[in-house]
């Protein structure tokens, strides 16, 4: 419904803004052109202060039936008394249309941009904008049709049946929300959006500002040099009337290709900076041409090309830049910035004209080269733009937060609480399960030929847990001769705490020989698992890039600890450095993994699942992800992922919409692709337990080993490292 009110909504302003130039130029010619300009400027900026305090009390919906209902009575009014004052009605339709029209779009786009989270938002907006070009064509087609058929009056009457049209089709778009707040509810920030100064003093709204004024200046001043070049060559209202529709219709058409082929690529693929700097780019390439051949050829294609752009990716990627912000500072800016801005952009680039056609007989190359001007003091602003945006999307998420009750689970790896006593016991849960458990590992079978064969190591590998802690307690870090020992000890599950404490000791002297073990896919997995605990306390350029080599490790729970030694080592030091298309690679690997996890977990078969193995599947995409973020806080700002994170364990598709965009516009391409997919499909992310959580749940009603190992058990992630 929002793509077929786009198409209606766009489909009266093209037809408009045809039977608005004619008109005029018919009666009144091209020298009184920027007098008029300037008018409706100046009323369009009354206009919205008023619609912008309406907008913070209604709902945007309820708004633009209103725009509607009033803009169809107007029409039809001024088709009325056409005959019997041509002039008056002359300038009363430009004012109508300069007026209306613009409040009318930013009305829709209020509407549609409450509707959508900023994920969701970037596919829809495509469509809803790919409705906007169809509509284009059939107001073209129309308005040229009627220069043919009908008389410019009876335009105008059209003109009130299809706002009549557009009524009907926004009442079937569903309601969001209530109809209206109450005066008290309106925001006092939303209030003082209504004075310029204090929205001038937000920065993200200051550049969006900005770029709208300039991007007024500039249509105005293209708008008048390819009126002032149709009116030296065509002087009957109807002549103007068939160009002016032509030229909408063209404009519209190619705004249709370009839509169709590239509208979903350009917002799911490419930036919303790029969309944005394309503009200025064609108008500068296009300035240059009507530079070089000035006529009325260049003007066309000047003014044509920027009205494509401009009506397409710009307009879709620009309509995405309000999405992050809060609904009622959203309801008061939008429409202050969309129209007022414009307007006053509009103001100063007919004040250019008015003065460069009093001053010059020839003006176009003096206004071109402010156009020229506008192009380029518009591509600083991008930058400023993304990284506003990426800003406001986590002062989203940030407000998500401070939402949630103190409670809330969702939190970062290196936020959780990790005990490591308890999350050993529940390995060996999980193992149970699994059937993984062995109960003569390598690590052992080393121990007791070592036990055989190395008298000196007599206290250390002596079947006396007392006295391998005495041993390990006098500790002499010296002697890295024992290193070996004790890190098989790391799998006696009665010392394995005193050795690992006798480990961190030498960590940083000994992290060849704990990093060769760590690497050994040969080294019991219990071994493997636990070295990562002792590389934790290092703070070496060798200790982080060995953790990064483990990440290659088969088993997931040796990943999982090499990551969180990882993000204790890059803690301790400033000076880690990693080459980012290494941890790309990393993270990819992961990534796949991760996927076979989420797909094994909604395999779509009947069989009832185990509960068990469902609580450990859960628990395992949950780590899965946090993971996966911990890496991605190696190359990308981290107090946005972990804002990111949060939200996407949340309930609200609206939150984790806003959680997806953020990452869509931070990460790099190549993981882009990858990682949205994988999120957007599993909805709200499981709850994070804790380790005693998790082994808690686990152990309630768990049957003892031998009877585990004797039931079936369904095996939904056999295979699954």
């Amino acid at each position: 419904m929002a793509a077929g009110t786009a198409a209606g909504v766009i489909a009266q302003q093209v037809g408009a803004k045809a039977v608005r130039d004619a008109l005029f130029l018919s009666t009144f010619g091209v020298r009184a052109l920027p007098l008029v300009m300037m008018v409706g400027a100046i009323l369009s900026l009354a206009a919205v202060l008023m619609v912008s305090g309406i907008m913070a009390r209604y709902a945007p919906r309820r708004v633009l039936l209103v725009l509607f209902g009033l803009s169809g009575v107007a029409f039809a009014l001024e088709w009325i008394t056409m005959s019997l004052a041509p002039g008056v009605v002359a300038v009363a339709v430009y004012l109508h249309v300069t007026v209306l029209n613009p409040v009318i779009l930013s009305a829709f786009w209020s509407l549609v941009n409450e509707h959508f989270d900023p994920h969701t938002a970037r596919r829809a907006f495509a469509r809803i904008a790919t409705g906007g070009t169809v509509g284009g064509i059939l107001g073209g087609l129309g308005a040229w049709r009627a220069s043919t058929l009908v008389t410019v009056p009876t335009a105008v009457l059209c003109l009130s049946v299809v706002n009549a049209l557009c009524l009907a089709s926004a009442l079937a778009i569903p309601r969001r929300g209530p109809e209206s707040v109450s005066p008290a509810a309106v925001a006092t920030p939303a209030k003082e959006l209504w004075n310029f100064g204090v929205l001038l003093q937000a920065p993200y709204l200051r550049n969006l500002a900005l770029l709208v004024g300039i991007g007024g200046v500039s249509s105005s001043l293209l708008d008048f040099m390819l009126s002032a070049q149709v009116a030296a060559t065509y002087s009957t209202d109807t002549e103007l009337l068939g160009f002016f529709s032509l030229f909408g219709l063209g404009v519209s058409v190619l705004s249709f290709v370009l839509q169709v082929s590239l509208g979903r690529i350009a917002m799911e693929k490419v930036g919303l900076a790029v969309n944005i700097a394309v503009l200025p780019g064609i108008i500068l390439l296009g300035g240059a041409v009507g530079l070089a051949v000035p006529g009325l050829a260049s003007s066309v294609m000047l003014r044509g090309a920027e009205m494509v752009q401009r009506n397409t990716l710009f307009r879709a990627a620009y309509e995405l830049l309000y999405t992050p912000l809060q609904e009622q500072q959203k309801r008061a800016a939008k429409a202050i910035i969309d129209v007022g801005f414009d307007r006053i952009g509009s103001a100063i680039g007919s004040a250019l004209a008015l003065g460069a056609v009093a001053l010059f007989f020839h003006p176009q190359t003096l206004l071109l080269g402010a156009v020229l001007s506008m192009a380029a003091a518009t591509l600083p602003l991008v930058r400023r733009l993304h990284g506003g945006y990426v800003e406001a999307l986590k002062g989203k998420l940030r407000d998500v937060e401070d939402a949630l009750p103190s409670d809330e689970p969702a939190k970062s790896v290196r936020e959780l609480p990790h005990d490591e006593h308890t999350g050993d016991a529940l390995i060996e849960q999980v193992e149970r399960v699994r059937r993984h458990d062995d109960e003569d590992g390598p690590a052992r079978q080393a121990l007791a030929q070592g036990r055989a064969l190395l008298s000196v190591a007599s206290d250390l590998l002596s079947n006396d847990a007392t006295r391998a802690r005495r041993a390990l307690g006098a500790w002499d870090p010296s002697r890295r001769s024992l290193v070996a020992f004790a890190i098989l000890l790391l799998a006696d599950e009665n010392v394995h705490v005193d050795a690992r404490k006798a480990l961190r000791a030498v960590a940083n002297e000994a992290t060849g020989q704990l990093l060769d073990a760590l690497l050994d896919p040969a080294m019991d997995f219990v071994v493997r698992r636990r070295i990562p605990a002792v590389l934790a306390v290092c703070n070496t350029q060798r200790a982080a890039d060995g953790l990064l080599l483990a990440l290659a490790d088969e088993r997931f729970e040796v990943r999982y600890a090499s990551v969180r030694a990882l993000m204790r080592v890059v803690e301790r030091s400033d000076d880690i450095v990693f080459v980012e298309e290494a941890i790309i690679q990393v993270i990819g690997r992961e990534i796949e993994r991760a996927t076979t996890i989420f797909n094994e977990l909604d395999d779509g078969s009947e069989e009832e699942p185990n509960a068990r193995l469902e609580l450990i599947n859960h628990d395992r995409i949950t780590r899965s992800v946090e993971t996966l973020f911990s890496l991605l806080s190696l190359i990308l700002e981290r107090e946005g992922l972990r804002l990111c994170l949060k939200g996407l364990h949340h309930e609200s598709d609206h939150q984790r919409g806003t959680a997806l965009e953020y990452l869509q516009t931070v990460l790099p391409a190549e993981l882009r692709d990858r990682l949205l997919p994988l999120l957007s499909d599993a909805g709200p992310l499981p709850s994070v337990r804790t380790p005693a959580e998790l082994l808690a749940e686990l152990s309630r009603g768990l049957p003892a080993p031998e009877e585990t190992r004797s039931r079936p058990i369904r095996r939904s992630t056999e295979g699954v490292p």
